[in-house]
């Protein structure tokens, strides 16, 4: 058994939690800490943390330091999120932060902190497989910004994230001459134009059955009202409608004394609640299911997984795949060469796998970037790998980080482009050395797989061998490889380069 402590420094609070670690009885959290710490309205306005929060963050952290020593854990994570990332002297800070505390604390980007958030909700394996059989929606409502992502059937099939934080919206709103009374018809104003876009263009005829909340507000409220056993947790549309009433009808004092919520709490849960009843009236959606859990949860599950404790019944990755896919779609990509290069990519990856002896993770990379090769043809037929680059890089995938976003981005437009020998020049401020070597080794890969895929036909009748060194690429009898081995000399250049392996394109014999 181990002893984990996973600490999200928010927007607007700060949560330690800490869990024993086990095959046998999984993840148990013991014990848990929160303290109330606005870091976002600063950040979200100004680009900076004032130095009397640093202060308050490091006293807060240092508790949270002497509670991880009271219970001897054995491993933690730190991770910032949208307050700390939108800072402009994140670095200074966090530095500081860590000299003070001892405590180190990465910056999530967005899609990786939804990526855990999403996380967090799959822990409640049972319920949560259960849900997504049919039309479901996780709405992931934080200060900075909110994520939504479509389920349908047992898959993940397209996320979205808005800038309508609850901070961000009640920052936004005290700059607003608004009448108490006329709250909830501004915050629905301030929202729907983000909103209506992501139906015509998401939602279209689906009708969600139940939309998944995440959030540290309406969970919060049904936490007072949930059994001891954690039943109780799905609220109706009509339930969450009552509240909104409520407390648009009394003022911010006689509502927060009634509901036994602080005023500030009251305002940031009115705020949830309007965006979140939005979602659902355009989803259609019914019922909310409320599990309850936060980023904590969701770093303690990543950490399960990757110590492989839990046996995890979801695949995640194929989460990650499945949105490039919708990604493709979009963009007009043709499924056949994009299944067929997917599938070609992995071949020769395997093949190759003592050579290059790269994992799973940059297997998965190749994948997508194999998945939207062809994405930068909607835009122009004569500059498409510009424009692919353009597409990716503009186009948030949930469970990616943005250094891995860059990597995928290159390695498509390098597929179509010439990649100089000093390219690594151009792209200081993307990408350091190690990534810059793993994309050219994933761009060396997709340029022999796409030119072995010139028809998607052509690739269910071939197969791959390492011999000396030399990929050896077989076609069947059938099939005319003449094409194949004239562009074959040029495209293989790279992988000779990186790998120094040739390859060859021959018939069987």
């Amino acid at each position: 058994m181990k002893t984990f402590a996973a600490i999200d420094v928010g927007s607007y609070e700060m949560m330690l939690k800490i869990f024993e670690v086990s095959e046998k009885k999984g993840l148990r959290e013991i014990d848990s800490l929160r303290h109330s710490l606005d870091l976002g309205t600063g950040s979200y306005a100004t680009g900076s943390i004032s130095s009397e929060k640093v202060d308050e963050l490091c006293r807060i952290l240092t508790r949270f330091s002497d509670v991880m020593k009271s219970y001897k854990i054995d491993d933690y994570k730190a991770y910032g999120t949208s307050a700390i990332r939108e800072t402009r002297d994140s670095a200074v800070v966090l530095d500081q932060v860590e000299r003070r505390t001892g405590i180190k604390i990465d910056i999530l980007s967005n899609s990786e902190q939804r990526f855990l958030d999403y996380k967090s909700v799959a822990a409640k394996q049972d319920d949560f497989l259960k849900i997504i059989e049919k039309p479901a929606a996780i709405v992931d409502v934080g200060g900075g910004s909110i994520q939504i992502s479509l389920f349908d059937n047992d898959k993940l099939v397209s996320t979205q994230n808005m800038r309508l934080g609850v901070l961000r919206i009640r920052e936004s709103l005290s700059r607003m001459d608004v009448k108490s009374g006329r709250v909830a018809e501004a915050i629905k104003e301030y929202a729907a134009f983000q909103l209506e876009a992501f139906r015509k263009m998401y939602v279209r005829d689906i009708k969600v059955e139940t939309a998944i909340i995440v959030d540290d507000y309406i969970s919060a409220l049904v936490d007072r009202n949930a059994s001891p056993d954690g039943g109780r947790r799905y609220v109706s549309v009509e339930d969450l409608d009552g509240f909104i009433y409520r407390v648009s009808s009394e003022s911010v004092y006689e509502a927060s004394k009634k509901l036994k919520i602080t005023e500030e709490g009251l305002v940031m849960t009115f705020i949830s609640s309007v965006i979140v009843r939005q979602i659902c009236e355009i989803m259609k959606a019914e019922r909310l299911w409320v599990p309850g859990v936060s980023l904590c949860d969701g770093i303690a599950y990543e950490y399960a997984e990757k110590t492989k404790v839990l046996k995890i019944r979801h695949d995640f990755t194929e989460d990650i795949l499945a949105c490039a896919r919708t990604v493709s779609r979009r963009y007009m990509g043709s499924e056949a060469m994009e299944d067929a290069i997917d599938r070609t990519s992995v071949a020769i990856f395997n093949t190759m796998k003592k050579i290059h002896k790269l994992g799973s993770r940059e297997r998965t990379l190749l994948r997508i970037a194999a998945i939207l090769n062809d994405c930068g043809y909607y835009i122009s037929m004569q500059n498409r790998s510009e424009c692919a680059y353009d597409i990716i890089m503009s186009t948030e995938m949930i469970g990616l980080s943005h250094s891995e976003r860059v990597i995928i981005a290159n390695t498509v437009k390098y597929n179509h482009a010439q990649l100089k020998p000093n390219e690594m020049d151009y792209y200081p401020e993307f990408m350091n050395m190690q990534d810059y070597l793993l994309m050219m080794k994933l761009t060396a890969i997709l340029r022999v797989a796409e030119t072995v895929c010139r028809t998607p036909e052509k690739a269910l009748d071939v197969s791959f061998r390492l011999k000396d060194e030399e990929l050896l690429i077989t076609y069947g009898d059938e099939q005319s490889t003449s094409i194949e081995k004239g562009l074959m000399k040029d495209r293989s250049s790279l992988m000779k380069e990186v790998f120094g392996v040739t390859a060859v394109v021959r018939k069987t014999l």
